[in-house]
């Protein structure tokens, strides 16, 4: 089976438990106005691979990957689930954990598969209002919030991640909403607090793309300290 792959990443600490090597694949049907890999937007474009390929980069580092694993991110890795599933396959058959990074704007039958070859899924939560997750990612926080309540239905452990945007979705009132929407999830076993960087901007001007959010200054420490103590302090009523 062949995918269209963006980047490979080796040695990762940031995407899942562990070390672990992520892959970036091609495609997105969202368009976050922040988005660090824009250049994965495109399902058209990236490098084509096969499985065989992509299990032989992961075997190269594999002795680090046992405490670890493999992530599959993008773009959106749901649009190459058939893909995926694949890789997922072969990665258990070297005893390695697996996990999906990914909006949840997908949900079918080759979706399911994927999830039953993942271990652990980090699901993008980006907004807390249907109107505000289309004006930021021209996408529906209701396909996000069907996506988790089938996660919580399979029992797949789930860590939430939520980028703090300064002047954009850190209020305390947002905060409280979010911690509103994710209480009845027995499946969600951390929600990680992620700080927003401008870091992606050179990649929109050598794509001759608009970036937004230009003038939003990066999230810091206190930032998310401010947000993660709200969320941890708020009473669900």
């Amino acid at each position: 089976m062949i995918g269209k792959v963006n980047s490979f990443h080796s040695f990762s600490t940031n995407d899942g438990p562990g070390i672990r090597a992520v892959i970036f694949l091609q495609g997105c049907p969202l368009r976050c106005k922040c988005c660090h890999n824009p250049e994965t937007w495109m399902a058209d474009e990236g490098i084509e691979m096969g499985v065989e390929e992509v299990v032989e980069k992961i075997k190269k580092g594999i002795s680090y990957y046992t405490k670890g694993g493999v992530t599959c991110s993008g773009g959106e890795p749901l649009m190459q689930a058939e893909f995926v599933e694949e890789i997922f396959k072969a990665c258990h058959e070297l005893s390695l954990h697996t996990t999906l990074d990914t909006s949840g704007c997908l949900l079918n039958d080759d979706v399911k598969k994927v999830l039953d070859q993942t271990d652990l899924v980090l699901l993008d939560f980006k907004m807390t209002t249907e109107e505000e997750y289309n004006a930021f990612a021209r996408g529906s926080l209701n396909q996000t919030i069907q996506f988790l309540d089938y996660l919580n239905s399979i029992n797949k452990p789930t860590w939430i991640r939520h980028v703090v945007i300064p002047g954009v979705n850190d209020s305390q009132e947002q905060t409280k909403q979010l911690k509103k929407l994710l209480q009845p999830y027995s499946c969600i076993k951390q929600v990680d607090f992620l700080p927003y960087k401008s870091l992606c901007i050179s990649k929109y001007d050598q794509l001759h793309l608009d970036f937004p959010y230009r003038e939003i200054k990066d999230a810091t420490i206190e930032d998310i300290i401010k947000v993660q103590t709200w969320f941890n302090e708020t009473v669900v009523k």
